[in-house]
Order: C-alpha cells, then structure tokens, then sequence
C-alpha cells in the first residue's frame, strides 16, 4: 500500500469512528439520583432489674393512731383489695417486699408492692387509710416500674393530684 492509500485508510478510520460515535448520540451526562441508603434500626435493650425498687426509703410509722390501720395493715388490705380489682387477664403477681410510705395528707399509706407479669417488671400501688375493718382507699391500681421512680413518690406522698 502506498502512502496515499495508507492515508486514505486512516482517513476512512477516522470517519468512521466519528460517524459511529455520532450514531451513538452524545454520551450520556450522570444525573443525580435519589439513593435510599438502609440505615439500620436503634437498637434499644431494656434492662430490668431483678427486683425493680426505687431509692426512697419507705416511712411507714410502727405505730398507728388509735383506730388507724398500721403499715402491715396497710400491706394485707392492698393485696385484698388489688385481688377483688384486679382483671381476669394479664394481673400482677406479687414478687418483693412491699414498700410502705407515710404520706402527708389522707389517706395515710402509700403501698408499693414489687411484681410481675408476662410482660414484664411492675408494681401494685395502693393508696389507702382508714381502719383495718373498714379500710378508705383512692387508688388500687398496677403499674410498670419506670413510673416508680424518687420524685413520683415524693409527689404521691405529698399531694393528692387527680385523687
């Protein structure tokens, strides 16, 4: 091949790979696109103690007024009471010591009986006075156990919110 048909077939190579690449179309411009990246969920673990108990110190006065039941009292007629109350479903069963608070204004106890359920840690809360034999109650109720905390027994020993 001489240099005039080299040149020619260089020639013909350029035009063709610019006519191919204008048969092409021009070359596609990236666009910006919403990505979903997946981010997991938090992961949350609760942890519950065994026996879930705020940090108060129960107050319950050894002695009672004449006629007035006594913390012990105060515990009996609680777990009565929380029974008569309590649903046919999932109820609280008892699993510590009950904590026995004096409370500032009537009536006198503020029970707080540790227990639990399938669903977990709680507490049995009784707000009561009265006599043994005719006790007064305000509140027999159940409750989980981040509620229970210092402040909300200070607040329910003190004042009578909502009763």
């Amino acid at each position: 091949m001489s240099f005039r048909g080299k040149g020619l077939a260089v020639a013909a190579l350029i035009v063709a790979s610019v006519g191919f690449t204008g048969c092409a179309g021009p070359a596609p411009t990236p666009t910006p696109s919403a990505t979903r990246t997946a981010t997991p969920a938090p992961s949350v673990t609760a942890t519950a103690p065994a026996s879930p108990s705020p940090s108060a110190t129960p107050t319950a006065s050894a002695e009672a007024s004449e006629g007035e039941m006594t913390g012990d009292q105060a515990v009996e007629v609680c777990l009565r009471l929380h029974d008569e109350y309590a649903s046919a479903g999932e109820s609280l069963v008892p699993t510590g010591a009950a904590q026995v608070y004096d409370r500032t204004v009537e009536p006198h106890w503020l029970v707080l009986i540790p227990a639990s359920n399938s669903y977990g840690p709680g507490y049995i809360q009784c707000i009561l006075g009265g006599s043994y034999a005719d006790p007064v109650h305000t509140g027999v109720g159940e409750m989980v156990s981040d509620i229970v905390t210092d402040e909300y027994i200070e607040h329910t020993r003190t004042l009578n919110d909502g009763i």
